[in-house]
């Protein structure tokens, strides 16, 4: 895939693996750039702050800048990313696995959550979020 040509070069930074997928297909933004890393397994170390993250991150935690703003700007989107990624650090958590519980389950309720995976969905681990 040409797009990931000369990716391996890099492919100790996930930064700079991020910075060669945008050269190579400017069309892509930060977020959807880093959910094609996730997706391809390329890495595990980004977050894709699409629309429902960023609401959640609004929502419970009073971040307030405007979803548009943090997608559109690479300042805001890696302030909040490094932000997120030292949390995930703390709790030894990949940063692509708190990218996919949240929008996995931002649209669940309690109830919803518990019917589907019971008291043991609180261990989720990576293979449970792949399901």
């Amino acid at each position: 895939m040409v797009l990931l040509a000369e990716l391996d070069q890099c492919s100790a930074n996930s930064a700079l693996q991020r910075e060669h997928i945008l050269k190579r297909c400017p069309v892509l933004g930060w977020k959807s750039v880093s959910d094609f890393m996730i997706e391809t397994g390329v890495s595990d170390d980004v977050i894709a702050l699409d629309t429902r993250i960023v609401k959640l991150l609004q929502k419970h935690f009073g971040y307030n800048v405007p979803v548009g703003r943090v997608q559109s700007s690479e300042a805001l989107y890696m302030s909040l990313e490094n932000a997120l990624r030292e949390a995930c650090a703390e709790v030894k958590v990949p940063l692509a696995l708190l990218d996919r519980l949240l929008f996995r389950l931002s649209g669940m309720s309690v109830i919803d959550f518990f019917m589907k995976y019971g008291a043991a969905g609180l261990e989720f681990n990576a293979a449970s979020i792949s399901e």
